[in-house]
């Protein structure tokens, strides 16, 4: 989660969840959400916090049953049959109850706080937009899809939504299906068009986008970024869809990961940077009336 010292608070829900190979195979991590977040994306965080003022709040999920340095949060997947991902912690509570008491010694505007999230924390950035959205100002979900069958509760009202999406994610499965292959017993996913589709009903958006595509300038990671802008119609929210052509389960950034993940993510887009992106999308609420 994320804030302002002075008068802007920024949430983000942030969490990538412990991997899977399958059955009889070791299971991968990134760790926990502290980590991802101020090593692998964290460089490009802690400079926009230090450049704009805001301040991060990084809440971990409930410790997985067979390895407590692992994380999940309970993020509406149903039929679920690995013990690691199956939860019914109240994680929407949860975060609440973090913004009520970091309220209670750091100033801020509560009007002015915003959610993101990758992977597991990504569609946790979901549930959180669907179920609490009085509560944030803009939802921001990358590598992430609506889960199918939904155990969320369907009382949305618009909120500024971006997604940023891999076409090539071998995780998250872009035309949607199980969660990391059938074998890891994770549940099933919407796809992304499904997931992109359904949140430009929720926000009551224009269904005709405007597209834009970012320039190619690291040629060599054989990926392209192109941007759909949902407007907001009467009463209603943008969506925005990174769509990143190529790209696996990665936030794009120009940072290294470790080839043991690079190994099961494949394809990262070195175009853009993801954090750089979101924020932009972000501060464009911070005058919002």
């Amino acid at each position: 989660m994320v804030g302002r010292r002075s008068r802007l608070r920024h949430l983000s829900a942030a969490r990538h969840g412990r991997g899977c190979a399958g059955r009889g195979a070791p299971p991968w991590r990134w760790g926990s959400a502290q980590r991802t977040w101020t090593q692998e994306h964290g460089r490009s965080w802690s400079s926009l916090a230090d450049a704009h003022g805001f301040i991060r709040i990084l809440p971990e999920g409930r410790s997985d049953p067979s390895d407590s340095q692992s994380h999940h949060w309970n993020d509406c997947r149903a039929n679920v049959v690995s013990e690691d991902v199956a939860s019914e912690s109240d994680d929407v509570g949860f975060v609440l109850a973090i913004l009520d008491l970091v309220a209670e010694s750091v100033r801020f505007d509560p009007d002015r706080v915003f959610v993101t999230g990758a992977s597991n924390g990504g569609m946790m950035t979901f549930r959180l937009a669907l179920e609490a959205n009085d509560r944030f100002t803009a939802a921001a979900a990358v590598i992430a899809n609506l889960p199918d069958p939904s155990e969320c509760r369907p009382l949305a009202d618009p909120i500024p939504m971006l997604i940023m999406n891999g076409t090539d994610d071998p995780l998250m499965p872009y035309e949607g299906g199980y969660v990391a292959g059938s074998a890891c017993e994770r549940g099933r996913v919407m796809s992304t068009r499904e997931t992109v589709d359904l949140w430009v009903a929720i926000n009551h958006a224009d269904p005709e986008f405007i597209i834009e595509a970012m320039p190619n300038s690291s040629w060599y990671d054989r990926s392209r970024v192109v941007v759909y802008t949902y407007l907001a119609g009467a009463d209603g929210a943008d969506v925005v869809y990174y769509e990143v052509a190529g790209g696996g389960h990665a936030d794009p950034g120009r940072e290294r990961l470790p080839a043991a993940i690079q190994a099961v993510t494949e394809g990262k887009n070195r175009d853009i940077d993801g954090p750089t992106e979101i924020w932009a999308f972000f501060a464009r609420f911070l005058c919002a009336p």
